[in-house]
């Protein structure tokens, strides 16, 4: 699935264009996510840390971190297409694109 958004001074032939910094950012942020996830996922076969002074991890916390990245991953992916809407018709501007993916990744 492509991942476009508006940029109207970078459109050429109704795409955006790879220059455009909101579709770079909105790549670089399903691209982070996905490896936050796939960093998850590696939970499943590596060994779980021993417990230290600052570091607990039990199984439950291991369930938790893999379904708060998957969550985090298809939010992304989703917000790719919808932002992409809220763009063209100029509801979002760049300000708070920058808030609405800070939101959402802290």
């Amino acid at each position: 699935m492509p991942l476009r958004l508006s940029c109207d001074s970078n459109r050429v032939g109704g795409v955006c264009s790879p220059r455009c910094p909101a579709t770079l950012t909105a790549r670089l942020n399903v691209v982070a996510s996905l490896a936050t996830f796939l960093s998850a996922l590696s939970l499943f076969v590596l060994e779980r840390p021993q417990p230290g002074p600052y570091v607990l991890v039990d199984d439950s916390q291991h369930r938790l971190h893999r379904a708060q990245h998957l969550c985090r991953f298809t939010t992304s992916i989703f917000s790719a297409s919808y932002i992409a809407h809220e763009l063209e018709t100029g509801r979002l501007t760049r300000l708070y694109l920058r808030f609405y993916h800070a939101m959402y990744q802290t």
